[in-house]
């Protein structure tokens, strides 16, 4: 399966859903699942694991736009995230701690 690259962004709301309890396993290339939206999502949730328990956070809603739509119609496949930066220096403090990823669109 090959990719196309969409956009690169920031992951937003990690202080709201499972990020800082998982810090350990979120590293740079680490790939990431979108959760299925429901029909008033207005942004696409990242999850750690493919069946959407672990979510870390969600894209903001300008960067969700295009993606949500496609998400609503329980298409979890079609985009793939990996993770490209993460601030991870051991003077940040918890409010410091950001994740960007890569998102894709795979092609089959």
């Amino acid at each position: 399966m090959s990719s196309k690259y969409l956009k690169e962004c920031y992951i937003t709301s990690v202080y709201h859903y499972d990020a800082l309890d998982n810090w350990k396993d979120i590293n740079i290339g680490t790939k990431l699942f979108f959760v299925k939206a429901d029909k008033d999502d207005k942004k696409a949730k990242l999850a750690l694991d493919e069946n959407g328990t672990k979510i870390i956070g969600e894209l903001s809603e300008e960067d969700s736009h295009v993606i949500v739509e496609v998400l609503k119609q329980n298409h979890t496949k079609v985009f793939s995230a990996v993770i490209s930066y993460k601030s991870d220096n051991s003077e940040n403090s918890e409010e410091d701690r950001r994740i960007k990823v890569v998102v894709r669109i795979d092609k089959k």
